[in-house]
């Protein structure tokens, strides 16, 4: 009895030793509970931890109440899309996330060994009246109506008025601005440098014409120095224009003049015109020209239907001189 109870203890000591030298493995602790207070340290070459399986292959984070708060990995089976979640926001998923020296590439995009960023596929801002700002100046955004995008230097959509356009940064440069309205059209503004303008303050607002230089309108016409639309022409300047050429293309010209049906008037009809109106008949008074402006090719067409009119009475006074010469010579 004595001796059997020595050999048992005996096993128990070797069993003791045996256990106290052999650390517990993940196996063990799981097969004693999925639960432990204690940490978990991975220590090992080519990959720590592997998650293996078809039904969604994740991490998950749960609080004191078994109450999931987020997850991370691959959730639904078969999917080889990379998911974060936490438990009060949307799933941020990325089909294909590849980060290789500093370099990003999204959604299965191709390294090009330069860019920092690369994403295959499109790219949204969920919220309007932001911006995509490169360092201090370059900027592309849309303002908060979503009536207008903005691409500028210096100039950026404002985040809470619905069409106010700000100062991105605090300067005396110049700033540049091309806004694209759907209810104004396209308006290209510019700022000189000059004063001092605080960064996050307002430059102008959407259509109020503020520094704007040139306008391509809804109906497809063009003002310049000007916001002030009359649909019935395509190009309004307000201002001087100074060119090398211009070319008015018109139907009809005044050398009906020279046909035989033509009449004539006569100089005492055109003297008795002159002092009752002031102005050559055919020919708008300088009132009707301050009020409407001149039609530069109808315009020509009248002077010159006047000159080759003129032309023909000193034809006629040639004829009558000759004549008058002819008797006198007698």
């Amino acid at each position: 009895m004595k001796k059997s109870l020595v050999s048992s203890v005996a096993v128990l000591f070797v069993s003791s030793a045996v256990l106290a030298q052999t650390p517990p493995t993940l196996q063990s602790v799981t097969n004693n509970g999925n639960e432990t207070n204690n940490r978990i340290i991975l220590n090992a070459v080519g990959g720590l931890l592997a998650l293996k399986g078809d039904e969604g292959r994740y991490v998950h984070w749960i609080n004191s109440a078994n109450t999931e708060v987020a997850w991370m990995g691959f959730g639904t089976t078969g999917s080889n899309a990379f998911g974060i979640r936490n438990a009060i926001g949307p799933t941020i998923m990325f089909s294909s996330i590849l980060d290789i020296w500093n370099r990003t590439m999204v959604n299965n995009a191709v390294d090009d060994n330069t860019s920092a960023l690369i994403v295959n596929g499109n790219v949204r801002l969920s919220n309007r009246g932001q911006n995509y700002i490169v360092k201090d100046y370059a900027t592309f955004g849309e303002t908060m109506s979503g009536a207008a995008t903005i691409i500028g230097n210096n100039a950026k959509a404002n985040n809470t008025d619905i069409q106010r356009i700000d100062n991105s940064t605090a300067t005396t440069d110049g700033s540049n601005a091309m806004v694209m309205s759907y209810i104004h059209g396209t308006m290209f503004h510019v700022k000189a440098s000059g004063a001092y303008r605080a960064a996050n303050t307002q430059w102008f607002t959407v259509g109020d014409g503020t520094d704007e230089v040139m306008r391509l309108t809804p109906s497809q016409n063009v003002l310049i120095g000007t916001a002030t639309d009359d649909p019935a022409y395509k190009l309004q300047v307000k201002g001087n224009v100074k060119a090398q050429k211009v070319k008015v293309t018109a139907q009809g010209w005044a050398d009906f003049v020279f046909e035989p049906e033509y009449r004539l008037p006569s100089l005492f009809e055109v003297e008795q015109f002159i002092l009752q109106h002031r102005h050559l008949p055919e020919i708008p008074s300088a009132k009707e020209v301050e009020e409407n402006g001149v039609d530069l090719g109808e315009m020509n067409k009248k002077l010159l239907q006047k000159v080759e009119e003129q032309t023909l009475y000193i034809i006629e006074i040639n004829k009558r001189l000759k004549a008058l010469e002819e008797k006198v010579g007698r």
